[in-house]
Formats: C-alpha cells, sequence, structure tokens
C-alpha cells in the first residue's frame, strides 16, 4: 500500500476490526486517511493501492499529533501539535 508523505505518525485500526486511519504528513500538511480493512487485505484497486473512504487534511496549518475512534467507529477524537481537539 503506498501512502503519500515522507512522514506516517499513527495507525489504528476501529472497533471491530472492520476500518482503519493513517495519519501522515506530506508537504508540512498532516492528513488523516480511513480505509476499510476488508478492501486493503484484498488487494485494493489495479495498482494494488486500495482508495481511501474518507481523507481529512489538517486546517490552517494544525499538525495532527494522535487520534482515536469515537463511539460506533463514527467519530475521530484528534490532538493537534498545539493541544488543540
Amino acid at each position: 500500500m503506498n501512502v503519500p508523505g515522507n512522514r506516517k505518525i499513527q495507525v489504528q485500526l476501529s472497533f471491530g476490526d472492520r476500518q482503519f486511519f493513517l495519519i501522515f504528513m506530506d508537504k508540512k500538511v498532516t492528513s488523516i486517511r480511513i480505509y476499510d480493512l476488508a478492501t486493503v487485505i484484498a488487494g485494493g484497486t489495479i495498482d494494488n493501492t486500495p482508495k481511501p473512504v474518507k481523507e481529512i487534511p489538517s486546517i490552517n496549518y494544525q499538525e495532527f499529533t494522535c487520534a482515536v475512534w469515537g463511539p460506533l467507529n463514527k467519530t475521530l477524537y484528534v490532538g493537534t501539535k498545539t493541544g488543540k481537539l
């Protein structure tokens, strides 16, 4: 699986192991990508890179440092380098 950027910060499975998210940095901007685990295990797409279910870029250069799944895997709680949630 190819992930853009030069720094991977965190990977975490959801409760029930159906999805996972990945926090990474590309060109000084952090982003979160959410993937379906079954799609990734199956090999993704033709070029073997699965498409994310959702991508969340950071806003106003707030660097994401950590995240945890919320209730029922419908939300993410994200922390930034400046201490914001």
